[in-house]
């Protein structure tokens, strides 16, 4: 999907690569309605969980999902990642110091403030700052809204 920003210009976006941990899953649980969320977003993206998988409990949550999972236990491994696929095409989601790399690599970056916090180099290397996963899926699935945050 492209999205046009006056005083940024075009990203046009094809993947979203979603931490686990504090940004879909609270404990190592998937919050509620989450794979719906992913699914309905997997009409229009490819969808990666791209984890350091602290409780180790993200491979067992998608078993049953077309998700792809990929374990990066550190910054530098999400960050290569994302090198790997391309980060002009990129949408990254997350919330901890782990994803600050892969933040400064995509496209476009949300981070996540939910009930596990955010890292302050986290939000500090973000494009945009949410308070729920939600209305970041939200902004995804009504561009206007990133729009309206981003442009200069």
């Amino acid at each position: 999907m492209n999205i046009d920003i006056a005083g940024i210009g075009t990203i046009n976006a094809q993947k979203i690569f979603i931490d686990y941990n504090g940004t879909i899953a609270e404990n190592g649980d998937l919050l509620t309605g989450i794979k719906k969320n992913l699914r309905d977003l997997s009409e229009i993206y490819e969808i990666y969980v791209l984890t350091g998988d602290t409780f180790g409990t993200v491979k067992e949550a998608f078993k049953d999902s077309s998700i792809e999972v990929i374990v990066a236990e550190t910054a530098i491994a999400k960050a290569a990642v994302i090198d790997r696929y391309n980060p002009d095409h990129c949408i990254a989601i997350g919330n901890g110091s782990i994803d600050q790399l892969m933040f400064k690599k995509a496209a476009l970056s949300f981070c996540v403030i939910e009930r596990e916090g955010a890292s302050v180099k986290a939000l500090l290397e973000a494009d945009i700052v949410v308070h729920s996963i939600y209305h970041a899926f939200e902004m995804i699935e009504s561009p206007k809204k990133i729009i309206a945050t981003l442009k200069e």
